[in-house]
Protein backbone atom coordinates (compact mmCIF):
# COMPACT_ATOMS: atom_id res chain seq x y z
CA UNK A 1 0.00 0.00 0.00
CA UNK A 2 1.22 3.53 -0.91
CA UNK A 3 1.99 5.85 1.99
CA UNK A 4 -0.75 8.38 0.06
CA UNK A 5 -3.22 6.06 0.49
CA UNK A 6 -2.60 5.25 3.98
CA UNK A 7 -4.71 5.85 6.49
CA UNK A 8 -3.33 7.48 10.35
CA UNK A 9 -5.65 7.89 12.94
CA UNK A 10 -4.29 9.34 16.38
CA UNK A 11 -5.74 8.45 19.59
CA UNK A 12 -4.80 11.00 22.53
CA UNK A 13 -6.92 10.82 26.06
CA UNK A 14 -7.47 14.77 25.51
CA UNK A 15 -6.60 17.59 23.64
CA UNK A 16 -6.85 20.04 25.92
CA UNK A 17 -4.20 22.29 26.50
CA UNK A 18 -0.94 20.24 27.59
CA UNK A 19 2.40 19.34 26.28
CA UNK A 20 1.68 15.90 24.81
CA UNK A 21 -1.71 17.47 23.28
CA UNK A 22 0.09 20.05 22.07
CA UNK A 23 3.16 17.58 20.26
CA UNK A 24 0.07 15.60 18.95
CA UNK A 25 -1.78 18.23 17.47
CA UNK A 26 1.75 19.29 15.81
CA UNK A 27 2.64 15.96 15.01
CA UNK A 28 -1.11 15.13 13.23
CA UNK A 29 -0.56 18.59 11.07
CA UNK A 30 2.96 17.63 9.89
CA UNK A 31 2.04 13.79 8.76
CA UNK A 32 -1.43 14.68 7.11
CA UNK A 33 0.47 15.61 3.38
CA UNK A 34 2.15 12.66 4.15
CA UNK A 35 -0.92 10.39 4.29
CA UNK A 36 -3.98 9.80 2.11
CA UNK A 37 -5.92 10.50 5.14
CA UNK A 38 -5.48 11.48 8.80
CA UNK A 39 -7.99 11.51 11.90
CA UNK A 40 -7.47 12.24 15.74
CA UNK A 41 -9.84 10.72 18.14
CA UNK A 42 -9.62 12.46 21.67
CA UNK A 43 -10.93 10.34 24.32
CA UNK A 44 -12.14 13.07 26.60
CA UNK A 45 -14.35 15.26 25.23
CA UNK A 46 -12.91 17.58 22.28
CA UNK A 47 -10.83 21.01 24.02
CA UNK A 48 -8.56 23.37 22.59
CA UNK A 49 -6.14 21.40 20.07
CA UNK A 50 -9.28 19.58 18.71
CA UNK A 51 -10.82 23.09 17.91
CA UNK A 52 -7.70 23.92 16.20
CA UNK A 53 -7.20 20.54 14.19
CA UNK A 54 -10.36 20.68 13.16
CA UNK A 55 -10.07 24.40 11.96
CA UNK A 56 -7.22 22.81 9.98
CA UNK A 57 -9.36 20.16 8.27
CA UNK A 58 -8.31 17.32 10.26
CA UNK A 59 -11.42 15.84 11.45
CA UNK A 60 -11.40 14.87 15.22
CA UNK A 61 -13.88 12.56 16.62
CA UNK A 62 -14.59 12.06 20.70
CA UNK A 63 -15.41 9.08 23.08
CA UNK A 64 -16.92 11.26 25.57
CA UNK A 65 -14.39 9.49 28.86
CA UNK A 66 -14.65 11.89 31.89
CA UNK A 67 -12.22 11.61 34.63
CA UNK A 68 -12.21 9.69 37.73
CA UNK A 69 -9.62 7.87 40.16
CA UNK A 70 -9.82 4.31 40.64
CA UNK A 71 -12.30 1.80 39.87
CA UNK A 72 -14.65 4.44 38.30
CA UNK A 73 -11.34 5.92 36.25
CA UNK A 74 -11.31 2.14 34.85
CA UNK A 75 -14.65 1.65 34.62
CA UNK A 76 -14.87 5.35 32.95
CA UNK A 77 -11.95 4.08 30.52
CA UNK A 78 -13.59 0.73 29.37
CA UNK A 79 -16.78 2.87 28.47
CA UNK A 80 -14.66 4.82 25.76
CA UNK A 81 -13.88 1.64 24.37
CA UNK A 82 -16.90 1.12 22.48
CA UNK A 83 -17.06 4.86 20.84
CA UNK A 84 -13.40 4.40 19.52
CA UNK A 85 -13.78 1.23 18.30
CA UNK A 86 -16.88 3.13 16.36
CA UNK A 87 -14.56 5.31 15.02
CA UNK A 88 -12.29 2.71 14.02
CA UNK A 89 -14.66 0.65 12.19
CA UNK A 90 -15.75 3.90 10.30
CA UNK A 91 -12.19 5.28 9.60
CA UNK A 92 -10.33 1.89 8.74
CA UNK A 93 -6.80 3.05 9.80
CA UNK A 94 -3.75 1.78 8.49
CA UNK A 95 -2.07 2.72 11.49
CA UNK A 96 -3.18 3.97 15.28
CA UNK A 97 -0.83 6.02 17.03
CA UNK A 98 -1.67 6.13 20.88
CA UNK A 99 -0.87 9.24 23.27
CA UNK A 100 -0.62 8.61 26.70
CA UNK A 101 -1.54 5.72 29.15
CA UNK A 102 -5.52 5.64 29.12
CA UNK A 103 -5.38 5.90 24.93
CA UNK A 104 -2.54 2.94 24.78
CA UNK A 105 -4.89 0.99 26.59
Amino acid sequence: MKTAEARLLFVGTGSALGGSEKVLYRLARAERPSWGAVEVCSLKPAGHFGALLERDGIPVASCGLRDGAGVRGGLATLAAALPLMHVVRRFRPTLIHAFLFRAGL
